[in-house]
């Protein structure tokens, strides 16, 4: 059964779904939004998209639509969100959830006081090895999670294009734009805990430079870089667990993701996946060997689709982005303070 679906934003992550979902046909996709009507136009005539409009609310009132796909810039999430909870229409938002905890707040709420589903797309947790470290968790592989880490390191990508280096738009830098996932998978894998303080620093030392001494450096832009590109942390969890977190777009370091799970029973890696655990007195290190291939966007809004038509559980629900959104603002709140931040309910 197919959903009749629309997108709101029509940018580069638009289309890497678009293409996903024309592969995977569960959508019927018969309108995109964009304030840009050449961009907009361009999209829907390259994925073959009936209508388009300038106007979100005219969309949302003549389409009569069952979701709608979030991909605007982070500043433009709430807003499109709340709008199609409000009108009943299911949620599909792109990462972050929101630019601060306040706006994930009301964005929660609406998703609450609506019949309609909100997911955020964090698809990390579609991945195959993170599908199988969840379901070695719920299998009491693991025993009591009692500390994580969450890495996810470029050494020098830093995304200049579209508005990712000014806070007023993007609300942060690399820890809201790559943190987001690698905390989210991490929390999610711990069994989602509840963030009760935070300690970190999120800083900038590479990105503005301009002297020619690292690749991807933008001379022209250099000067309104004010958001971070490296940030670290330390979390605590309302059952006593702990969170160590770094991530960057430009540092001097190995490139990769790493999630590292600490059990009283046993531990996991993700890169390389791994299952470290004892077996009759002798530590006994688990290799799954090879998993299925998974386009884990393609996954993620699959899933929603499923979600939609009553065949599967909300697997990213919108409380347990708030919680990493909770995180992402104490980190640069203690940035600022220099002192350890409590996360309110």
């Amino acid at each position: 059964m197919t959903v009749k679906a629309a997108f709101i934003g029509s940018g580069g992550i638009a289309s890497h779904h678009m293409k996903q979902i024309k592969q995977n046909r569960g959508y019927s996709i018969v309108a995109a939004c964009d304030i840009a009507e050449d961009r907009v136009q361009k999209f829907c005539q390259d994925f073959e998209i009936p209508r388009h409009y300038t106007d979100m609310n005219k969309m949302l009132e003549n389409e009569q639509l069952d979701a709608v796909l979030v991909c605007t810039p982070n500043y433009a999430h709430a807003a499109p969100t709340i709008a199609a909870l409000k009108a009943g229409i299911h949620v599909y938002c792109e990462k972050p959830m929101a630019m601060n905890v306040a706006e994930g707040r009301k964005m929660l709420k609406a998703a609450q006081d609506s019949k309609a589903t909100l997911t955020i797309g964090h698809h990390q947790r579609f991945e195959p090895a993170s599908q199988f470290l969840h379901k070695e968790r719920l299998a009491g592989t693991f025993g009591d999670i009692y500390f994580a880490r969450a890495v996810m390191h470029r050494r020098g990508f830093v995304p200049w294009w579209g508005a990712f280096h000014i806070k007023a738009k993007s609300g942060g830098g690399a820890l809201i734009d790559i943190g987001c996932h690698i905390i989210d998978l991490t929390l999610w894998l711990m069994g989602s805990p509840n963030p009760v303080e935070v300690t970190g620093v999120a800083t900038a030392k590479l990105a503005t430079r301009t002297d020619g001494s690292r690749p991807n450096q933008n001379k022209e832009k250099a000067h309104e870089f004010d958001v971070d590109d490296f940030a670290t942390a330390y979390v605590r969890m309302d059952n006593g667990a702990s969170l160590a977190v770094e991530c960057s777009w430009a540092c001097n370091s190995a490139v990769g993701r790493l999630v590292e799970l600490y059990g009283d029973e046993g531990g996991a890696t993700i890169q390389p996946l791994t299952i470290y655990t004892q077996r009759h007195g002798q530590f006994v290190d688990i290799h799954p060997g090879k998993l299925p291939e998974v386009q884990p966007h393609g996954a993620a809004t699959e899933h929603f689709r499923r979600v939609i038509l009553g065949e599967a559980e909300n697997l990213v629900k919108p409380e347990e982005t708030l919680n990493v959104q909770k995180i992402l603002d104490g980190i640069y709140k203690s940035t600022t303070t220099g002192k350890a931040v409590r996360i309110a309910d």
